[in-house]
């Protein structure tokens, strides 16, 4: 009846309701462009930082007005482009047992000299960091096989290319000391079993004490060999001037890359790069994951995606048919249908971490514990 009386109270409520779903259509759109654009400016900074990290950049000399020298290779300069005028750049200085910390900021005030002398290298170890400095002398025990030495000589590279094939050789015995160790494994879990069962006087008993003295044997002789064949790859040594940090005595088994970036031309440069990535994704991490690739993540990464995806979809799919065709409509369909929802809707990350906090820290500490 008031609506027939005053028919323009129906058209005003419905405009009003009107104007608040717009005004909440514009929210949500705000909302989502706002996502989109941070996401674009996530990538965008990953990408730019990201991108030329594997570039070979240039050993400069940084000769400071007190008199320190240091070497090494700029990662940023702050103030004014290209450091022109006051500003400061962050050095890669490396050698994090020598300095305690693997770079350093120096302001453009107190530079005095920066050079790129063509005999100065990047060495990438195994641990501790890359070296930057200039290679003095090449020793074995406590002889000089070489002084100078550059990095392109014949006695380097020999000594070098030794270093490689005992690398290799290592490798191959560590390996079969992996095959050995599983195997080891797989005996004392039949020993264990045969125990329990009481069959230790039998001679399938006796047969499994045999093979596990055979592979310990085997075991210990491997593991004498790699000691020896590491004691012998520290022997031939590279020395390297670092500048104000004094010296530093290089294992050749202990360098990853030496590489002089001051001689190479964009070809090798790029060459490089492209190495770098490739090794990124199929080598194994070090140094605390580091350094190295990333190889066990990403295999592991997509192994867990494919095998999961095995089991899960033929079992979604088959649910999802079942709930939407043939399932009656009663409470045990709708907290299923609830739960699903809710499953949907919460960001993957959030059941990471509570699986995490549940099965690791909380049951994990609990089993280890006990």
């Amino acid at each position: 009846m008031f609506l027939r009386i005053f028919p323009w109270s129906r058209s005003h409520r419905y405009s009003r309701r009107r104007r608040e779903a717009h005004a909440l259509i514009w929210i949500c759109a705000g909302g989502l462009v706002l996502t989109l654009l941070l996401t674009a400016a996530m990538f965008f900074v990953i990408l730019r930082e990201g991108i030329p990290y594997f570039w070979p950049r240039p050993v400069e000399r940084f000769e400071l007005r007190d008199g320190k020298v240091y070497y090494g290779t700029v990662r940023k300069i702050e103030g004014r482009k290209r450091g022109r005028g006051p500003g400061r750049r962050l050095v890669e200085i490396g050698a994090r047992d020598v300095y305690a910390r693997g770079f350093i900021w120096i302001d453009a005030a107190d530079i005095a000299r920066i050079t790129r002398p063509a005999e100065l290298v990047r060495i990438e170890r195994f641990a501790w960091g890359p070296v930057y400095g200039r290679p003095v002398r090449l020793l074995r025990g406590g002889v000089t096989l070489a002084a100078p030495v550059t990095v392109s000589s014949p006695e380097f590279r020999i000594h070098y290319e030794q270093s490689r094939h005992l690398l290799g050789m290592m490798a191959d015995l560590e390996r079969r000391m992996n095959r050995l160790t599983r195997r080891l494994r797989e005996v004392e879990k039949r020993l264990l079993r045969l125990k329990k069962r009481g069959r230790e006087e039998t001679p399938e008993f006796r047969r499994r004490l045999q093979d596990r003295e055979e592979l310990q044997r085997s075991f210990q002789a491997l593991n004498r060999e790699i000691e020896r064949l590491r004691r012998q790859g520290r022997e031939t040594r590279l020395e390297v001037d670092l500048g104000v940090g004094g010296r530093v005595v290089v294992p050749l088994t202990q360098i990853v890359h030496i590489d002089p970036v001051n001689r190479w031309g964009w070809a090798k440069k790029t060459e490089t790069y492209l190495q770098r990535w490739w090794e990124l994704l199929t080598t194994n991490p070090r140094e605390a994951n580091t350094e190295g690739g990333i190889y066990p993540a990403l295999f592991g990464t997509l192994a867990m995606v494919l095998i999961m995806s095995l089991f899960t979809v033929p079992l979604g799919v088959v649910a999802a048919i079942y709930l939407r065709e043939y399932a009656r409509q009663n409470w045990w369909t709708r907290w299923i249908r609830i739960s699903v929802n809710n499953l949907a809707g919460v960001p993957s990350i959030v059941y990471g971490v509570f699986g995490m906090g549940f099965f690791i820290y909380f049951l994990g500490g609990w089993i280890d514990r006990t």
